[in-house]
């Protein structure tokens, strides 16, 4: 068994790899993940190679989150994935050690990743940290004032958007630090149905972007950012709403409406890890524990998933 980088020669082989480990995404989901990447890093995939065939891997993306307004380095772990036969082998431990050797040489002090397999990961150091979302009545909102529309969000609104962004991500922990090169090459295809509020003006107040989960006939909300923190995003979630009567419930994250009392759901998915000591507005923040308090009413969008 060989342990080592992939050459930039091997995309497609390792394209081909993931989409076989999981068969419920095409190619291009991990292809895009790689070519659309602005921050794609040289060295960051990493491979258990078996007689000439990539049988195991773990992905670095270098990513910057908010905690506290403050812009911290974070490595995505992503794309974990192995070949059936050759699980419970130690293959994908031996990978994530080498995705923390990358990480920590690269200025990295913390990671995040995605899974419900807390204890396989929670043996190399992650931790979970759970996220609750709000469960709204669409029923029961008010309505957008007159003057105010709903329309689809595309390229050319991206600009706004991302002033927007910027503005609204910095109040919250967690959310992830988007650049232009960002928004002009990832947020595209990572969006699904997104749309922006204008006001007879044309100027744009919120913009925001939601699933549906089909077997509870709830619209969950994956993105948003306002002039006016939430003041538009209910009235928003409302007129959408509209669109799909058969949804009668929305899914919030929680700190995005602290004034509310629940319902709830919690999330156990996010889980983090702290590489190495790093500073927070002066404070150190040197240990797991400190770590998982300052991200306790953390936000991270679905279209920022890696």
């Amino acid at each position: 068994m060989i342990f080592r980088v992939l050459r930039p020669e091997e995309l497609e082989l390792f394209v081909a790899h993931c989409a076989a480990v999981f068969s419920h995404a095409s190619a291009d989901y991990f292809r895009n993940h790689q070519q659309d990447d602005p921050n794609r890093e040289s060295g960051a995939v990493f491979i258990a190679e078996d007689a000439g065939r990539i049988v195991a891997s773990v992905c670095v993306f270098a990513r910057e989150i908010y905690i506290r307004g403050q812009p911290v380095r974070v490595g995505g772990i992503g794309d974990v994935a192995t070949v059936e036969a050759y699980r419970r082998q130690g293959l994908s431990a031996a990978l994530l050690k080498m995705a923390i050797e990358h990480m920590n040489a690269n200025d990295m002090p913390v990671s995040l990743l995605f899974t419900g397999r807390h204890d396989h990961y929670g043996r190399q150091g992650w931790f979970s940290v759970c996220k609750r979302r709000t469960i709204i009545d669409l029923r029961s909102l008010s309505d957008l004032p007159a003057r105010c529309s709903l329309y689809p969000l595309t390229p050319p609104d991206f600009g706004e958007a991302m002033e927007l962004y910027q503005t609204s991500a910095r109040r919250l922990d967690g959310t992830l630090v988007r650049n232009p090169a960002y928004w002009e090459r990832w947020v595209p295809h990572s969006q699904k149905n997104p749309v922006a509020l204008k006001d007879d003006n044309d100027i744009m107040l919120a913009w925001m972007d939601v699933d549906f989960l089909e077997d509870k006939k709830a619209i969950v909300l994956t993105d948003y950012a306002s002039q006016a923190e939430t003041e538009w995003l209910l009235p928003m979630m409302n007129l959408f709403a509209q669109t799909r009567p058969a949804y009668a419930y929305a899914a919030v994250p929680a700190p995005l409406l602290p004034h509310l009392n629940g319902p709830y759901v919690e999330e156990n998915f996010s889980m983090f890890r702290l590489n190495r000591p790093f500073a927070l507005h002066g404070t150190q923040i040197d240990t797991a524990g400190k770590l998982a308090a300052a991200l306790s009413d953390s936000v991270y969008w679905q279209t920022d998933v890696f």
